[in-house]
């Protein structure tokens, strides 16, 4: 079944990483010179995706770069593209888990390499996916400003193909990204993008695109995708000061996340309810508590990011 989550335009399979790794292992190394280098570059393509998600992103990193260059001897723009897009990921996996593999802004060069070649041979779909991880990299790098258009550009792409799923999840990921640049905009020293964001028509635009996201998960017929969507719609409210509507929103919606197993929304759910109870001057502690130690059960080493995300 496919999970959907605010942190990815991609809907999500869960699949074991070990078989198919082996798997691609013993067919590059089964492959002889009389194999194509299209067949070449596919399975060093799915090597290095299956090693990143069995935790080896050198390895992945290593497959991806000797599948860029065998695209490029070809000029194979396409299977260059999606190598490119396997080694910007090994690379932000690998910076994230301490291997020096490179850096975001190498990272990031090689998602946006990527996403100009799927442009160059008409493949949308591809690019979106493409500008979903230059929204990721520049999250990383704290450019909200610039993670908002990556993801506007998504969603635009999207809409193109038809691929309704996956355009209310890129219309989400714009509303998050979007509501934490409000958040930096009304904090001092946040940046010049970011305040003039906040100043500016920001607080509508959010409210704006979390309002059709809720529209158009409707038309999906998927009670956790609706429900993800009011929770981003009562973050928008809260940022325009409608923190009753908000309340009432998130109270709503939390007996749906329960009932759709969909702990990670519960949990950004109750946060969200713990800050609108301090905001209205009467602090929920038992929910803010209890928020909080669920997060750090799925990410015991972040105590600095679930510190961050309880506040405004």
């Amino acid at each position: 079944m496919p999970t959907f989550n605010l942190h990815t335009i991609y809907i999500v399979y869960t699949i074991p990483s070990q078989p198919i790794c082996s798997g691609a292992q013993a067919a590059r190394d089964a492959q002889g010179s009389a194999s194509s280098v299209e067949d070449q570059v596919l399975v060093l393509q799915t090597l290095s995706q299956a090693q990143l998600a069995n935790g080896s992103p050198k390895q992945a990193l290593d497959s991806a770069n000797l599948a860029r260059d065998l695209s490029r001897e070809q000029d194979d723009f396409l299977g260059e593209a999606v190598s490119l897009l396997r080694i910007a990921g090994a690379q932000v996996r690998g910076v994230q888990g301490g291997v020096r593999l490179g850096d975001l802004e190498s990272a990031l060069s090689a998602a946006s390499d990527a996403q100009e070649l799927f442009r160059e041979v008409g493949d949308p779909l591809a690019e979106a996916g493409a500008a979903g991880l230059v929204v990721r990299l520049q999250r990383e790098r704290q450019d909200l400003s610039a993670a908002r258009l990556a993801a506007e550009t998504a969603r635009a792409l999207l809409r193109q193909t038809g691929e309704l799923a996956r355009e209310v999840a890129a219309l989400l990921l714009s509303s998050q990204i979007a509501s934490l640049e409000l958040a930096s905009g009304a904090q001092p020293g946040g940046g010049s993008t970011a305040r003039e964001f906040y100043e500016g028509k920001g607080r509508n635009k959010v409210l704006a695109k979390a309002k059709e996201a809720v529209t158009l998960s409707k038309r999906l017929g998927s009670e956790n995708l609706m429900a993800i969507a009011r929770v981003a719609h009562a973050r928008a409210k809260v940022s325009n000061g409608l923190l009753e509507e908000a309340m009432t929103e998130i109270k709503e919606v939390l007996p749906v996340l329960v009932a759709c197993g969909d702990k990670r929304a519960q949990g950004s759910a109750k946060m969200l309810q713990a800050n609108l109870s301090v905001l209205q001057g009467q602090p929920d502690l038992a929910t803010a508590k209890e928020a909080m130690v669920a997060m750090l059960k799925r990410f015991p080493s972040e105590w600095g990011r679930v510190a961050m995300i309880f506040r405004f």
